[in-house]
């Protein structure tokens, strides 16, 4: 058949709906064997327990093992860098041992590892828990970068060559969705059954046990895929063509100029990946401090956290079929600029958006998530389109393999710096000192890190645009569909319209927020709010605030706690009441309770004298600022 034989029956084909034929295009999966579909079930499995854990290690470390957020900042970097040291040598494991073998050893491992780490949260007499669950989460990084080598193996092993595409938009799919159910799931533990963070890595567990089962039932043949007309004579010339050796070909790699310009692109943009690894590093902590001890409930950090796998499942759908008709360079500069941009958000003043602190930073990083996941969409397929279109050919997994290098020395600093970040701008109590301290600077608040992040992000794509013309040194970057001049300006109308209206709808919402009234609130005992204070709830949570700014009461009322009291529901009743009568009198009660104390000092009786010197609280704000402190401790 000639090409022009070929390209004449295409065009005399029905048009079909865009939509229609995006999923009809997926019927070549077809050809996919049982064995394909149990790994999209286990990729479904995996990705729920990995990004439930990713999303609350940090607040695991300092809350239930009691680190400090230096030390979970190491730890974490620990983890996460020891994935990536172990992707560079999981490849030639696996094509080593083979699916099955690779995947058994990988799940096994993070069986093991996650069960440790939630007896450790579960069981908080164990000697050395801390060291032990820092180790375990060492021993699991091999096992999940394995899993993604596996993955990718697996994914090209059991689909054919017409079918591949589909299968690898399939597993992104179903791993994006694995994200939001693993989001999701953080809600489910923390706020709706209110129970212990270690239940994460139980859930986390159990979804190992599964995935050894499903793999050593259903992974059997591990034989190339094969559609119709694909013989084994093509592949097996495929197989036979001359290779070089990896030295061979790194050597000739960095003597191109086109190296470098990649290099160069993937060092730019780090600033705006590196946002990804914020949302696991510092967020958890940062959400804790400005929302929840502002606020009155725990905040919904699994809903933000889902977020993104969301927006990106969505927007996978509705943005594959035009994608393609817009220059790759362009793309990948104006995401870029979108992603950086979110951060901006998150450095505005949050009265714009909400009439309390609680709610007003709550919003900031919803808005902050969308707009990161917008751009995304545009900018992360169109990196990896870049580097096919500037990579020689038969050296893109070369490229791709080492763009993980500048990438990899990112994420150790960033993880490396993140709990002195926290502990700069977001220690503990620094969102009750911002409610209720109007003398806090900008540059001690949370919104300068962001500050800071954000013009690292923002700068790169700046450097981007500003070397386009050796960037895109030949290389083919324009759309691979042309479109014509009506559609164009149909389209440019179409975004300026869409464009206008989004600017015109944030202009009304900042204004409505900017501009609202701040209330004329007062304290039972007639002191003086700062602005920030909004609410009702706001007013008690600064009662709270000012009867006890060191936390002292919570400290001592749990360290008093008598020996004869046993079991959870027994120390909480003991430390509700004792926190009640502290906020009635909390001279008084600072007094009692160093002469009870398990380990009194001299110092006591000095730090109850500093107590302000202000009326009690009333009995029902007093029991309300008791079960806030017990249920957020």
């Amino acid at each position: 058949m000639t090409d022009s034989t070929t390209q004449n029956e295409w065009q005399n084909e029905p048009k079909k709906n865009w939509l229609v034929q995006y999923f009809l295009d997926f019927k070549v999966l077809g050809d996919n064997p049982f064995a394909f579909w149990a790994i999209q079930f286990i990729n479904l499995l995996d990705s729920i327990a990995y990004f439930a854990l990713l999303g609350v290690v940090t607040l695991f470390l300092t809350k239930n093992i009691g680190m400090d957020k230096v030390t979970t900042g190491y730890v974490v970097t620990g983890f996460t860098t020891f994935i990536t040291i172990s992707l560079f040598v999981a490849g030639f494991v696996t094509d080593s041992l083979g699916i099955k073998k690779s995947l058994l050893i990988a799940q096994v491992l993070s069986l093991g590892s996650r069960f440790v780490i939630a007896a450790c949260g579960l069981l908080p007499d164990i000697p050395g828990r801390g060291w032990i669950v820092a180790a375990a989460l060492v021993v699991s990084a091999p096992g999940q970068a394995m899993t993604q080598t596996v993955f990718q193996a697996a994914n090209k092993r059991f689909s054919s060559r017409k079918s591949r595409s589909a299968s690898f938009n399939i597993w992104y799919l179903i791993m994006n969705i694995g994200a939001m159910v693993g989001g999701l799931s953080i809600d489910l533990v923390r706020v709706t059954l209110d129970a212990n963070l270690s239940w994460i890595f139980v859930i986390a567990a159990v979804a190992s046990v599964l995935n050894v089962v499903v793999t050593g039932g259903a992974i059997r043949n591990a034989e190339q895929v094969r559609s119709e007309g694909e013989t084994d004579e093509e592949i097996a010339a495929a197989a036979a063509a001359p290779k070089k050796k990896s030295m061979q070909i790194l050597r000739e790699v960095v003597r191109e100029s086109a190296f470098w310009r990649f290099i160069v692109l993937m060092v730019a943009v780090l600033g705006v990946r590196a946002v990804f690894a914020y949302m696991y590093l510092l967020m958890p902590q940062y959400w804790v401090e400005v929302i929840e001890t502002t606020g009155s409930a725990k905040t919904d950090q699994g809903l933000l956290q889902a977020i993104n796998p969301i927006l990106i499942v969505v927007g996978l759908i509705l943005f594959i079929p035009i994608a393609n008709k817009f220059n790759v360079f362009k793309m990948l500069v104006t995401g870029a600029f979108i992603s950086a941009a979110s951060l901006l958000v998150l450095c505005l003043p949050w009265t714009w958006f909400g009439p309390t602190m609680a709610e007003g930073y709550f919003m900031m990083s919803l808005i902050m998530l969308v707009v990161l996941s917008i751009g995304e969409l545009v900018w992360s397929p169109k990196l990896t389109e870049y580097t096919a279109a500037i990579a020689p050919h038969g050296q893109e997994g070369t490229y791709l393999g080492l763009s993980m290098m500048p990438w990899f020395g990112a994420k150790l600093a960033v993880s490396a710096m993140s709990g002195h970040m926290l502990e700069r701008w977001v220690p503990e109590g620094r969102g009750l000192e911002a409610m209720c301290t109007p003398e806090i600077g900008f540059w001690d608040r949370p919104e300068a890190m962001w500050v800071l992040l954000f013009v690292w992000a923002f700068a790169g794509p700046v450097v981007a645009l500003l070397c386009k013309n050796w960037l895109t040194k030949d290389a083919d970057l324009g759309p691979a569909v042309k479109s014509t001049p009506e559609a164009s300006h149909l389209f440019r109308l179409r975004a300026a319209i869409v464009g206008a209206l989004c600017v015109a709808g944030c202009a009304a919402f900042f204004w409505k927020n900017a501009a609202a009234p701040e209330g004329s609130l007062e304290t039972p005992g007639g002191r003086g709010l700062p602005g920030s204070v909004r609410s009702a709830k706001d007013v008690q949570t600064y009662d709270c605030y000012f009867t006890d700014t060191a936390g002292l009461g919570a400290k001592m009322c749990k360290d008093g706690v008598p020996e004869d009291v046993k079991g959870e529901d027994a120390v909480k009743g003991f430390r509700k009441a004792c926190m009640n009568e502290w906020y009635a009198d909390p001279r008084g009660k600072c007094s009692a309770l160093c002469g009870v104390s398990k380990d009194p000092s001299p110092e006591c009786g000095a730090r109850c004298a500093k107590l302000p010197a202000v009326p009690g609280l009333p009995s029902t704000e007093a029991a309300w600022c008791s079960e806030r402190v017990l249920k957020l401790d």
